[in-house]
């Protein structure tokens, strides 16, 4: 895997774990920003080697008009979920993607497609299957909330809701 080709690349230089991702990743971890963020402001949050409290970055990001950036190669680990990078940790096992929502919200049609897009490109380059994942275990497409860390609801109902919404469009379309 690497960078994906759809993807604008703006690779961060801090807040990751080079060359740490296990393969085959066992899938695609949503979530949202629950803030008003442009992909600029959410690029500079995880580039910026002073962050305060817990380090964190995603892999991908996605605006509300589906724009897709991509800040971590898929062959790193970025600190989405747990900040571990070894052993049984999360990170080192999902590629995750940001949307630009808030709590509550939907994900936007064309966040919807660009989620599909991406979800395309990882079962074509590591066989991460057109599933829903609802467990840390399983492999497809999965959501921060059911890894059970933290005390917060990201993506939301409403974004977990979508998630076959998404497989819908990918190229099994099922």
């Amino acid at each position: 895997m690497a960078w994906f080709d759809r993807a604008e690349k703006m690779e961060i230089k801090h807040n990751f774990k080079a060359n740490k991702m296990v393969h085959p990743i066992r899938g695609l971890v949503l979530h949202i920003t629950d803030t008003d963020q442009t992909l600029q402001s959410l690029f500079g949050d995880f580039n910026n080697p002073k962050q305060s409290g817990k380090k964190r970055s995603a892999h991908f990001g996605i605006a509300k008009d589906g724009e897709l950036w991509q800040f971590v190669d898929t062959d790193d680990v970025a600190f989405a979920v747990d900040g571990i990078w070894g052993g049984n940790g999360v990170d080192n096992h999902w590629v995750s993607v940001e949307n630009v929502a808030k709590n509550g919200d939907f994900l936007t049609a064309d966040q919807i497609r660009s989620v599909a897009i991406l979800m395309d490109w990882l079962h074509n380059t590591d066989g991460v299957p057109y599933t829903t994942a609802e467990k840390k275990d399983d492999r497809g497409l999965g959501y921060h909330r059911m890894f059970g860390i933290g005390d917060h609801a990201c993506p939301g109902s409403k974004v977990v809701a979508q998630r076959q919404n998404i497989l819908n469009l990918t190229d099994c379309g099922i």
